[in-house]
């Protein structure tokens, strides 16, 4: 059977169920049909809109407060992007020997290689 007959046979068939009912009870089928739609209509577009919409006043002032801490940040970033650090002190034979002894160690001999 082809998709044409059998939509032809449905439509016969609520036809016959239409034609079938007092002119009441058409209005009352009408009226459940509307309110059906209706309410599936508020469930597709207008609830998930509205939810949205509350969810999104709530985390609001979060979301601004976030956004202020990451244009500090970028300021500040900008600002030491500039700012270069001094270059690390050499380390030389003298230096490795008094920071042995003011930690309490005593080395015999320290040896510096030019890796250093």
């Amino acid at each position: 059977m082809s998709a044409v007959g059998i939509v032809g046979e449905l439509t016969e068939s609520v036809a016959g169920f239409w034609l079938e009912r007092n002119a009441r009870e058409r209005t009352i089928l009408t009226a459940g049909a509307a309110l059906i739609m209706l309410g599936l209509v508020y469930a597709v577009f207008f609830g998930p809109a509205l939810n949205g919409r509350v969810q999104l006043q709530k985390s609001l002032p979060s979301l601004r407060q976030q956004a202020a801490d990451m244009q500090a940040m970028a300021r500040e970033a900008a600002r030491l992007a500039g700012v270069t650090s001094p270059p690390p002190a050499i380390v030389t034979k003298e230096s490795v020997e008094a920071l042995l002894t003011q930690k309490g160690f005593k080395s015999p001999t320290v040896a510096v290689s030019g890796d250093v």
